[in-house]
C-alpha cells in the first residue's frame, strides 16, 4: 500500500484507535470475557474452543507484557489505559531485545518439541514443524540480511 515502516511503527502503531484494539486483543478482562462464555456454551461445538483461544489470549498477554518499553499494549482495557513500561524488549537491543528473543525462541522450540512428541497426528506435528522452521529461519534471515 506504499506505506513505510516509519509510517506503521512510528505513527499507525501509536494512534488511539489503533491502540484500542490492540488493548482488546491484548486484554485480560477480554479474555476471560471469551473464557467464561465459552464455558458457559461449553456444551455446544464451539465452547471449549473459545475456552482454549481465551487461554492463549491470556499466556500472551502475560508473556507480552513484560517486554514492552514504550510500545506496550492496553493490558486491562476497556477499564484502565495504563501501559506498563518495561525495562525489557521482545526487539529493541538498547533494552535487551538480542537476549529476549532468543529467549522466546529457544522457549518457542521447547514447547513446538514439546507437542510434537505429545500429539503423534500429523497435521500437528506439520504445525510444530513449521513454528521451529520460523524460530529458525526468520532470525537467520534478519541476521543474513541485516547483519
Amino acid at each position: 500500500m506504499g506505506y513505510t515502516s516509519q509510517d506503521v511503527f512510528g505513527d499507525f502503531y501509536f494512534r488511539e484507535e489503533m491502540r484500542n484494539l490492540m488493548g482488546a486483543f491484548n486484554s485480560f478482562f477480554v479474555a476471560a470475557l471469551i473464557a467464561a462464555t465459552g464455558w458457559l456454551c461449553r456444551e455446544k461445538w464451539w465452547g471449549w474452543p473459545m475456552v482454549f483461544f481465551a487461554a492463549a489470549m491470556t499466556v500472551h498477554a502475560a508473556t507480552d507484557l513484560p517486554v514492552h518499553v514504550d510500545d506496550g499494549h492496553r493490558h486491562f482495557w476497556p477499564f484502565s489505559s495504563f501501559v506498563f513500561n518495561s525495562p525489557l524488549s521482545y526487539w529493541d537491543n538498547s533494552h535487551h531485545g538480542g537476549i529476549v528473543s532468543v529467549v522466546e525462541a529457544v522457549l518457542g522450540i521447547i514447547c513446538a518439541i514439546v507437542l510434537w512428541r505429545r500429539f503423534p497426528v500429523t497435521w500437528i506435528r506439520l504445525l510444530c514443524a513449521s513454528a521451529i522452521t520460523a524460530y529458525i529461519a526468520i532470525p537467520a534471515y534478519w541476521i543474513w540480511m541485516f547483519g
